[in-house]
């Protein structure tokens, strides 16, 4: 009647079964990433190709650009959030520095298609949108409308995270 021996043995039954429960979880999540297309944890997803029209999130004067070309490698075929991207300005508004069907470059700060994070958090916006910024990767515009992600300040884009009113 819950002897000595009785509690050892009882607490090494629960010891052992919160073991096989871990690795049982763990095998299933290695199993349901795989599934997924996750098996590497930092995969982005990443959906800005040429011909794609994004927002501008900045004071500069236009307001959509459709992508060009995706600055990095020569055959790249999507951008992700942080990329450098040029672009040309479809839509901009009247007496204003930047006109309408000038070639300009661009970071991309939302996407639709979800970030994924190590923590296993999930940010998705609601549209693409670009900060239009000059040949050092300084903003144009004085102003960033909506959030924008943390990962845009280990890209080195400090500036646009310091005038983003709000950082994911």
């Amino acid at each position: 009647m819950g002897g000595v021996a009785e509690n050892i043995a009882r607490k090494a039954i629960s010891i052992a079964a919160s073991k096989c429960l871990s690795e049982l979880n763990s095998l299933f999540r290695d199993r349901n990433k795989r599934k997924r297309g996750l098996w590497d944890e930092k995969k982005i997803a990443d959906m800005i190709q040429p011909q794609t029209h994004l927002n501008v999130a900045d004071n500069s004067g236009a307001r959509e650009l459709m992508c060009i070309r995706i600055i990095g490698t020569s055959n790249r075929r999507y951008a992700n959030i942080g990329d450098v991207i040029v672009a040309v300005i479809k839509e901009a508004v009247p007496n204003m520095p930047l006109e309408r069907s000038e070639v300009i470059r661009a970071v991309i700060v939302r996407t639709c298609k979800e970030l994924k994070r190590d923590n296993g958090m999930i940010i998705r916006y609601d549209d693409n949108a670009a900060v239009i910024v000059d040949q050092e990767g300084n903003p144009k515009g004085t102003r960033i409308f909506g959030a924008i992600v943390r990962e845009l300040r280990q890209l080195n884009f400090t500036k646009i995270v310091s005038l983003a009113p709000e950082v994911l």
